[in-house]
């Protein structure tokens, strides 16, 4: 699929957090920190998509950058602030040094039961490890299979959240003005499936993206109430805007993201000192409800259940299993069928599991983490090992192995993709 690349946009947003931030400066004491980073990595097998293309200047390279990110903090009794930006250089695209705002916001301390924060926030809820079916805020998948550090998965957004606190209970109301659809390869990092050619292309092979106009009747909406029962953590979601990537196709050859509303729901707890958590939702495709459509996705029940166990030691094992079921799946089918195409699954179905361990004073962490697609018969292998000299300096070496089957397929897609990388932080 190719990426819809989200432009940073003068927002009332922006505007408001400026002012904030100014206002607020004169009142609360600044810290400023950061860290610099270089991060390099490196295919491990040739990829056939991306040999032929010419937007990429050097191909064994999918990731070559060196980045500075500065934070600065502020707060009083009544608000606070945050700015965390990036000056990067991408040696590996040829870029010149860019500079990223990834978080920017005011919080308002409104009153005791009551808070305000708006601006550019990373938002994140659920309860999935590397699996997302509740959290439908936007994603980085570039970042995600080139080595970049794990914070990155998660893209920046122009938000107001509102959120409410009664007993024990936490009501919370968020807008996105601005649709931020996923990041994902688009043919210069890493190839990706055209399906309108059927096969893995680079850049110049690439389906174009049409992207949600910005208007008010194009904003997001995200609504989460969570709280607790004895030990127990619960929450209820919903989300009214598009689905996180372009999963539609138009009759014009151009890939878009249909309109979708979701509601889900959330639990975890520790049962006899096993860590469980359950997750489900309801995924409703608005434009295509009866599912007769193949050019849209259908509506689906998505379902997560994990479990994580410490066994002593600084080990830990932890393991889920996610489930995706199609609704009116015999008309779904049909459609498929009468358009001369493969019919997916029914039930679509992963399995993820990760093992972590410390060493030398919990200086030295291996972990492992791995997808498997057992119905897609696909998978997805994170090894990674990170060491950390002093409190200001750490290296991590790890890798991203990617194949399948099919190139249609969650993981499919990138196959031959798979690189190692080098990852050197120090921090100020």
């Amino acid at each position: 699929m190719r990426n819809y690349i989200n432009k940073t946009k003068t927002t009332f947003l922006a505007v408001t957090v400026s002012l904030g931030l100014l206002a607020t400066s004169t009142s609360a004491e600044v810290y400023i920190d950061g860290f610099s980073e270089v991060t390099h990595a490196l295919r491990v097998e040739r990829n056939v998509a991306l040999d032929g293309g010419k937007s990429f200047q050097n191909r064994d390279y999918p990731r070559g950058d060196a980045r500075t990110q500065l934070r600065l903090s502020g707060s009083s009794d009544r608000e606070e602030f945050f700015i965390r930006m990036d000056f990067l250089s991408d040696y590996a695209l040829k870029k010149d040094v860019s500079i990223e705002i990834r978080e920017a916001y005011l919080k308002l301390y409104v009153a005791k039961w009551m808070d305000v924060k708006v601006g550019r926030q990373v938002a994140t809820w659920g309860t999935g490890d590397l699996v997302f079916v509740n959290d439908l805020f936007a994603k980085d998948w570039v970042a995600f299979f080139t080595g970049q550090e794990l914070s990155y998965l998660k893209r920046p957004q122009d938000l107001a959240r509102l959120s409410f606190f009664k007993g024990g209970t936490t009501f919370e109301f968020l807008v996105a003005p601005n649709y931020t659809m996923d990041n994902l390869p688009t043919g210069e990092r890493l190839s990706t499936f055209n399906p309108f050619l059927g096969r893995t292309v680079g850049a110049i092979d690439a389906p174009g993206v049409v992207e949600p106009a910005n208007t008010l009747g194009n904003a997001e909406l995200f609504a989460r109430i969570s709280g607790y029962r004895g030990s127990a953590e619960w929450a209820l979601y919903a989300y009214r805007g598009f689905y996180g990537q372009p999963l539609g196709a138009t009759a014009d050859t151009m890939l878009f993201a249909p309109r979708m509303s979701s509601i889900g729901a959330s639990l975890r707890s520790s049962v006899k000192g096993v860590l469980v958590n359950l997750e489900g939702a309801l995924y409703n495709s608005e434009s295509d409800s009866k599912g007769t459509n193949p050019s849209l996705p259908n509506t689906s029940i998505r379902g997560l259940f994990g479990a994580e166990k410490s066994l002593g030691n600084d080990l830990s094992v932890s393991g889920q299993w996610i489930g995706d079921l199609i609704t009116d799946y015999d008309a779904f089918a049909a459609a498929f069928v009468n358009n001369g195409g493969s019919v997916p699954d029914e039930l679509r179905h992963t399995v993820t599991i990760r093992i972590s361990k410390l060493l030398w004073y919990q200086t030295l962490k291996l972990s492992f983490f791995g997808f498997w697609g057992i119905s897609d018969e696909d998978y997805y292998l994170r090894p990674s090992l990170e060491y950390t000299f002093s409190d200001n300096l750490k290296i991590s070496l790890g890798a991203n192995w990617i194949d399948g089957d099919q190139a249609n397929t969650m993981f499919g897609q990138f196959q031959d993709n798979s690189n190692a990388y080098l990852r050197m932080r120090r921090s100020f």
